[in-house]
């Protein structure tokens, strides 16, 4: 662990020698900055909305078994609690299972909708960084704390992209 730490330490003292201004952008708030972004997340919000409400119906009709359980299983037999028992860890296996693939389904749905704007935002972003003089442009959470020269592209990168794609 300790000489990978120095490796990484090592590259950057490397690479900033090596390239005179180094710029970065906050690749998030750019891509939920941008038209086109906003569009999206509020695709995607809608879409979450959807899927909550179908989960919170599920979470009330597995609560509502439960207390019909809890009401009724002083009068059934071993077996009849047995078998409510089994009904209900069966609903929760399948509340699980739905709540899972709803997940999966959002991220891949995240991943098409982000794909064709993550690509223009590159494009966007080597220009900006040309424009600048910048020799190399890191994201900003992979940029170092401190750098002699940085600078950052974050909100020239917004601004050229929406006035590219409107």
């Amino acid at each position: 662990m300790k000489l990978q730490i120095l490796f990484i330490l090592a590259t950057l003292s490397f690479s900033s020698m090596a390239f005179g201004k180094v710029g970065f952008v906050n690749a998030r708030k750019a891509l939920e900055s941008v038209k086109e972004g906003k569009k999206i997340l509020s695709k995607l919000e809608s879409e979450l909305k959807k899927r909550e409400n179908k989960i919170e119906k599920e979470q009330a009709k597995i609560k509502k078994a439960q207390e019909d359980f809890r009401k009724k299983a002083a009068i059934l037999s071993d077996s009849g609690r047995a078998k409510k028992q089994q009904e209900m860890q069966k609903m929760m296996a399948a509340y699980q299972e739905k709540t899972m693939a709803m997940q999966k389904e959002l991220q891949k749905m995240e991943a098409q909708l982000k794909k064709p704007l993550i690509e223009k935002m590159g494009k966007i972003i080597e220009s900006v960084s040309k424009q600048e003089g910048v020799d190399i442009t890191f994201e900003a959470l992979q940029a170092p704390l401190y750098m002699r020269s940085k600078v950052d592209l974050t909100d020239k990168v917004i601004k050229a992209y929406n006035k590219k794609h409107k």
